[in-house]
């Protein structure tokens, strides 16, 4: 897989109270929306595409978080670029996964989709 690099760290704004919105360039198309709730048990609202996955722990970082420390990710939808760094992630802490019913098996085989992507 083709690790993406980019010159600067995405900025991370609070969009409400104690809600935080990142954006997250993609290498195919426009950047993710990634949001976060830092308080508590922090939560993810999405994850971005796997190969950007670094860019999301460097953006954490500014407000203190990092990947390990999250406990809940919700992703919206089951396209790629909205969860492939999601099922990594869940890989390397106990976050618990949200998502709508039937969203699961809807996923398919993920090898399959990241070799298709890269192709692309």
């Amino acid at each position: 897989m083709k690790i993406h690099h980019y010159d600067s760290i995405p900025d991370v704004k609070e969009i409400g109270d104690g809600i935080f919105k990142t954006e997250i360039p993609q290498p195919f198309y426009a950047p993710n929306n990634i949001y976060i709730l830092p308080e508590g048990e922090p939560t993810l609202i999405d994850s971005g595409y796997l190969a950007n996955l670094g860019m999301l722990q460097r953006a954490l970082r500014k407000i203190g978080l990092s990947l390990n420390k999250i406990k809940h990710i919700f992703y919206t939808h089951n396209h790629l670029d909205h969860l492939s760094a999601v099922l990594t992630i869940r890989y390397y802490t106990d976050a618990k996964l949200y998502a709508m019913k039937g969203m699961a098996s809807g996923i398919g085989n993920y090898l399959e989709h990241v070799e298709m992507f890269n192709r692309a």
